[in-house]
């Protein structure tokens, strides 16, 4: 709800919410055996979800700090999660990927499988309460979805971007676009074109989320890029960490800098926006 925020520390195998306005910390969670990589709210902000560097899964009351739930499948380090609040189910499911090169749909509430889904070159695999789709040959670094929940957009280590129909499969787009792993997709605020990061590359590309081919439609190069997030369906910003941590204003009609920002002194690795 924009009030509460998640975070984990590098090689560290608990996290911590805390209270944006005041910066307390809230509670704290302790239960993964390996350092915690992922984290997301489910859509009404009553659970957290949690992954980690072997690949196992957890789900957490976020207001108690109680463990729900233990999902495994994964076979090396979850490195996103998202939730798909989904027209075409009762309850949230929940997306991760990893670098095992799979993408997992889980139904936490039913504990049942769910439709198979087709993600370029895929194989999917079905085991207790998970669908699982290999995007072979490549590890899977980040994903999101659309505010539809009908769309599924993955970014790969080898530099591969794809969309995916949601629930039931089918490739609605796919890109190389980058040499080096993908970092970041993002779905704008309208769905209609989805934001991608290469750190490796210094580059933020906003693609035509509509176009099978996922034409280029704007590029921003940054130095030192650590992230970038969508401000408003026409403006996004980016984070850089040298020579200093600085946040940047872009136009999306223009292409040009609108203004930037020096956060402080020390490092910073991600950025997001939300309403208040």
């Amino acid at each position: 709800d924009g009030t509460i925020l998640a975070a984990c520390e590098p090689l560290c195998s608990g996290f911590a919410t805390w209270d944006v306005y005041s910066g307390q910390r809230i509670l704290e969670f302790w239960g993964h055996k390996l350092p915690v990589t992922a984290l997301h709210f489910s859509p009404d902000s009553q659970q957290v979800a949690s992954g980690d560097e072997g690949g196992c899964l957890q789900l957490w009351n976020a207001h108690t700090g109680e463990s729900l739930m233990i999902l495994t499948g994964h076979l090396k380090v979850v490195t996103s999660l998202a939730w798909v609040q989904a027209p075409f189910s009762s309850s949230s499911l929940l997306a991760s990927a990893s670098l095992d090169a799979t993408v997992r749909l889980w139904d936490p509430e039913l504990g049942g499988s769910i439709p198979s889904l087709d993600v370029a070159e895929a194989t999917s695999t079905s085991q207790a309460a998970v669908e699982s789709w290999q995007l072979s040959p490549a590890a899977t670094t980040c994903l999101d979805v659309d505010t539809t929940a009908t769309r599924l957009a993955i970014g790969t280590k080898g530099g591969k971007v794809a969309i995916v129909k949601l629930p039931h499969g089918g490739t609605l787009g796919l890109l190389a676009s980058y040499q080096s792993p993908v970092n970041q997709v993002v779905f704008s605020p309208c769905d209609d074109l989805l934001g991608t990061c290469c750190i490796d590359e210094n580059c933020i590309t906003l693609l035509d989320a509509k176009d099978k081919h996922l034409t280029p439609f704007r590029r921003f190069t940054v130095v030192s890029l650590q992230s970038f997030t969508w401000l408003s369906s026409i403006s996004i910003g980016s984070l850089q960490s040298f020579p200093s941590s600085t946040a940047r204003l872009w136009s999306i009609e223009t292409g040009k800098e609108e203004g930037k920002r020096e956060v402080h002194d020390t490092e910073l690795a991600a950025l997001r926006a939300y309403s208040s």
